[in-house]
């Protein structure tokens, strides 16, 4: 399939929809054509929690593309090699974790594309479609219309620079981690004191970013899934233990 995350956001947006995804963290590329015929509209595969290897990642891209939805990749580490390996791949974004430094960012961003000082050029990958060097031409164009980074800001760092970061030439979305931030901050999410404090972090680094004409995500179920411009939902192992829960607790009633 061709690259196509960008297009995808922003043919939601312009019809009034929130794009809406969830995060797969299983080595069976099995969950990944599930959610993804299940109609999200992207599949964020998580390399950074999840236990996927490469082999494994281009599984997951390919069983997503089947199932019709756009597949993104959080990457291990905010370096331009990794970013690399993950296009190659085939992933038609990244969401790299830690987001901070706008100057970071910036190179990132380039490293996700075909241009002077970008990526690498070859087209014996999975992500170039195995192409010849005779057709590079239109494929490098797509790819570099449509590929997406999208910075996760999950540190006090990365919230204060939100406005700088979303500044970045090539940066239309970026995501918000609550759980990584509160750690950061030294917050309890499970005392009401401290959510609210995270929501109006949120609130407030969402506002910083309006004036770039920047977006941003979350995942759901933090309170904010209203003021969010696009979300997550859960994850395929969250869903799987959910529900295996859920048929436990029918049969099984608690004792109290």
């Amino acid at each position: 399939m061709r690259t196509n995350a960008r297009e995808r956001f922003s043919g939601l947006v312009a019809r009034g929809m929130r794009p809406l995804g969830t995060f797969v963290m299983s080595s069976d590329p099995s969950t990944s054509a599930i959610v993804a015929s299940a109609g999200y509209d992207f599949v964020i595969i998580d390399r950074e929690h999840g236990m996927i290897d490469l082999a494994g990642a281009v599984n997951h891209i390919r069983a997503i593309e089947l199932g019709g939805a756009s597949p993104l990749m959080r990457v291990l580490e905010p370096s331009a090699n990794t970013i690399q390996q993950a296009l190659d791949a085939g992933a038609h974004g990244i969401v790299v974790p830690k987001a901070e430094d706008p100057g970071v960012i910036e190179r990132l961003v380039r490293a996700t594309r075909y241009t002077s000082g970008g990526r690498g050029k070859c087209g014996s990958t999975p992500g170039a479609g195995f192409v010849t060097m005779n057709d590079w031409g239109p494929v490098a164009a797509r790819h570099n219309e449509n590929v997406l980074l999208l910075p996760l800001l999950e540190t006090r760092a990365g919230v204060d620079n939100a406005e700088k970061i979303a500044a970045v030439d090539g940066v239309d979305y970026l995501f918000f981690g609550p759980a990584d931030l509160s750690q950061d901050l030294g917050l309890d999410t499970s005392i009401d004191a401290d959510r609210i404090q995270i929501r109006d972090i949120f609130i407030e680094a969402q506002a910083s970013i309006r004036s770039s004409g920047a977006r941003m995500g979350v995942p759901a179920g933090w309170g904010l899934d209203d003021e969010a411009d696009f979300l997550t939902i859960g994850s395929d192992l969250g869903s799987v233990r959910a529900k295996a829960v859920e048929g436990l607790a029918r049969f099984r009633p608690s004792m109290e």
